[in-house]
């Protein structure tokens, strides 16, 4: 039998028999992905299954025991990483209301370009909040080692859309994308050009990574593919696939180095070999981290930003059409001082 899709069978068999009868606040099973087996990959590819603690075999029922051929990773639990704001945040929202953490803070992912205009890329859980941020609300970048007393002088941007998170299915990207309205104040350039290509690249198994915030961070590898996994919000508990796992490599491990730590929500994961943009972190434990596959991010965004009004020539009135099939587009050397002659 083909191994591959014996792989995808074990895959799909282990999400239903271990983490959809678990998931959720009380569940041990946080994840299913596919990923070399213990890590490494000069190992064989198998079912990864995440789990909040390893637990004695004689407190698991016989039939909740995981498979010898599966690969069990303790993890603890993924939450946002909606970090408190503070040195190296990036963006925070001009916005206040009863059910919104005034301290949230998370990462300015990248500059994106669609219909002529720019925007900037980050996640919903912190620019949206799922909803509960209305569109248009204005954003502003908070500089390193500074206290921002008056956010009107670092506003950036405005919401412009977001994919909502969803209980009742299955997510597959937490994001959401904000008109720049001022160009003066943003740059695309990613630190040390740790991008080197506007196109994206595709995240596989033993992937050296890094994730490019203000700085770029420890590098990493892509331990686990396709995965299932459960991530736990200010605002509830929901379910994702098709995500990637990251640690951080052994040297950065050694030093007490994570590869994306709270406040890194919505830093860029960047495929070290490539210099390509792969994911966007949304996620982590105390040992792995999350992120979503940045090209499944340009696709459902490019169904939410804003449409422009055309006139009909039959009619003359106006009517709302859809953008020019145009894609959503990574930028780089495009906006910023250091464009300048």
């Amino acid at each position: 039998m083909d191994y591959e899709k014996t792989l995808l069978d074990a895959h799909a068999w282990a999400i239903d028999h271990y983490y959809r009868k678990t998931a959720g606040l009380g569940g041990n099973v946080v994840g299913v992905g596919i990923g070399h087996r213990n890590g490494d990959p000069k190992n064989k590819l198998s079912v990864r299954v995440c789990v909040v603690r390893r637990l004695d075999q004689g407190s698991v029922r016989p039939d909740d025991l995981i498979k010898k051929d599966f690969d069990v990773v303790q993890t603890g639990r993924f939450i946002s990483y909606q970090g408190i704001a503070g040195p190296g945040s990036s963006l925070g929202l001009k916005y206040s209301a009863p059910n919104i953490d005034p301290a949230l803070a998370g990462r300015l992912s990248a500059v994106v370009q669609f219909g002529g205009k720019y925007y900037v890329l980050g996640t919903n859980h912190v620019l949206a909040v799922n909803g509960r941020v209305p569109l248009g609300k204005e954003i502003f970048f908070r500089p390193p080692d500074q206290f921002v007393d008056d956010p009107d002088q670092y506003i950036i941007a405005k919401l412009s859309g977001f994919v909502e998170l969803h209980r009742e299915e299955a997510n597959s990207v937490d994001c959401a994308i904000a008109e720049i309205v001022d160009p003066d104040k943003v740059t695309d350039k990613f630190p040390d050009s740790v991008v080197s290509y506007t196109d994206l690249g595709e995240a596989e198994p033993g992937m050296e990574v890094v994730a490019a915030g203000q700085t770029v961070g420890p590098s990493g590898r892509i331990v686990s593919a396709k995965q299932q996994t459960s991530v736990d919000y200010t605002f509830g508990t929901f379910d994702f696939v098709e995500q990637m796992s990251i640690v951080s490599d052994g040297n950065s491990s050694a030093n007490g180095e994570m590869f994306a730590r709270p406040g890194d929500s919505g830093a860029v994961v960047v495929d070290v070999k490539s210099k390509k943009a792969v994911g966007l972190v949304v996620a982590g434990s105390g040992t792995h981290t999350i992120a979503c596959s940045l090209r499944s991010v340009f696709d459902r965004l490019e169904t939410k930003l804003p449409r422009e009004k055309s006139s009909s020539p039959a009619s003359g009135a106006a009517s709302f059409q859809q953008l020019p099939k145009e894609r959503l587009q990574l930028t780089l050397g495009k906006l910023g001082a250091h464009n300048e002659p």
